[in-house]
């Protein structure tokens, strides 16, 4: 067990890296804020260049070494080593475009994030066009999360609010099939 303290001032959000070793922190409102990388066993925090206008949801690589992130109207990666952002491509809708949520995969080769309208959405993490992977049938779907995958299909936890309230459901990527898991929200698998 560790302890440890942050007195960012604006803090919104926080994120650990899979490693362990850094953390990633939205500060400020839109349009003034921005991310902050602080590794682990400093007190330093330092701004990553290139992310003002930053969402408070971001999302780590599978190796610890990019930050997926969204603004106004584009989703975009960032190195944590350095270097102008990447646009990976538009959010959808019209107007104020929500995020609510972003996932990388395991195996490095997709993200999928939630936006308004309550749809998830894959986009390549190289960039490319979205393409939606859950619709609002079941409610407002948000906050998706990878499951780890050693063997089997790749899997997707997310939450889905409809008028009973929260629910868990479970999206297997390859076949579409999804389950219900249990009432609750913002599902991470630890």
């Amino acid at each position: 067990t560790r302890r440890f303290s942050l007195t960012q001032e604006g803090l919104r959000s926080a994120s650990i890296s899979p490693d362990g070793r850094y953390i990633a922190l939205a500060t400020g409102t839109t349009p003034e804020s921005s991310l902050w990388l602080r590794a682990i066993e400093t007190e330093a925090v330092r701004e990553i260049p290139g992310t003002e206008g930053a969402r408070p949801q971001l999302g780590w690589s599978p190796d610890s070494q990019s930050i997926v992130f969204a603004t106004n109207d584009v989703i975009k990666r960032v190195a944590i080593a350095g270097g102008d952002p990447i646009t990976l491509g538009e959010l959808p809708g019209n107007g104020y475009r929500g995020f609510l949520g972003v996932s990388w995969s395991p195996d490095n080769e997709r993200i999928v994030f939630s936006s308004l309208g309550g749809r998830l959405y894959e986009i390549p993490a190289r960039g490319g066009a979205h393409r939606v992977l859950v619709d609002r049938d079941l409610g407002n779907a948000e906050q998706p999360h990878f499951l780890p995958t050693n063997s089997g299909p790749a899997a997707l936890v997310y939450q889905a609010s409809a008028s009973g309230g929260f629910r868990i459901w479970v999206l297997n990527l390859e076949t579409g099939e999804r389950s219900e898991v249990a009432p609750g929200s913002a599902p991470v698998y630890s």
